[in-house]
C-alpha cells in the first residue's frame, strides 16, 4: 500500500509541477496562495503536534525525515532564490519579501544575509525603501500605511548617527 501511494504522489506532484509552470504569474498565487501551501507544509512537519512529545527534540527525532525535508526546502529557498547583488564594492543580497501590498510594484529585502535587510520597493522603475510612518508594538500586524517609502539617499540621511553629547 504505502510504495502504491508513493508512486501515486510522485504522479501528483509531477502533474502539479508541470501545472505551476504553465500558469500565469498571478494564477500561481491563487493556486498556492490561499492556504494550500500551508496545508501542504503543515501534512509534512504539523508544528501543533509537538505538544504530544515530551520535548522538542522528541518531537524532531520522531519525526526526523519531515523535519529534515523542510530544512531542507528552507535551505534550497535560502540558496537560490537570494540573489547576489553589489555595487560599488559592496556585495549583498537581494530576496523576495513575503508580503506584496502594491498590485503595481514589487517588494523585496536587500541587505548582507539572504531574506534579511531592509524592506524595499520596486515602483514605477525606482527603487525605495522602508521607514516607519509610526510607532508600532511588538508583535502587531503591520501594512502598507505604517511605512514611508523613501530614496536610498533620503534613508542614509535619515538613520545618520545622531552625535553623543557630554552632559
Amino acid at each position: 500500500m504505502s510504495k502504491e501511494k508513493i508512486e501515486s504522489g510522485k504522479k501528483m506532484t509531477a502533474e502539479v509541477a508541470a501545472i505551476v509552470r504553465q500558469l500565469p504569474d498571478q494564477e500561481v498565487g491563487e493556486l498556492l496562495g490561499t492556504g494550500a501551501m500551508d496545508d501542504l507544509l503543515k501534512a509534512i512537519l504539523d508544528p501543533k503536534k509537538v505538544r504530544e512529545y515530551p520535548s522538542i527534540a522528541e518531537f524532531l527525532l520522531a519525526n526526523k525525515t519531515r523535519a529534515s525535508l523542510l530544512a531542507l526546502l528552507r535551505h534550497a529557498i535560502t540558496r537560490n532564490y537570494s540573489f547576489k547583488a553589489g555595487q560599488s564594492g559592496k556585495e549583498g543580497f537581494v530576496s523576495p519579501h513575503f508580503a506584496q501590498w502594491f498590485a503595481d510594484g514589487v517588494m523585496f529585502l536587500e541587505g548582507q544575509e539572504p531574506f534579511a535587510g531592509l524592506i524595499g520597493l520596486y515602483l514605477n522603475r525606482e527603487a525605495r525603501y522602508a521607514t516607519a510612518a509610526r510607532d508600532a508594538r511588538g508583535g502587531e500586524e503591520l501594512g502598507p500605511r505604517d511605512f514611508e517609502f523613501v530614496t536610498i539617499e533620503d534613508l542614509k540621511a535619515r538613520i545618520r548617527p545622531v552625535p553623543l553629547t557630554n552632559q
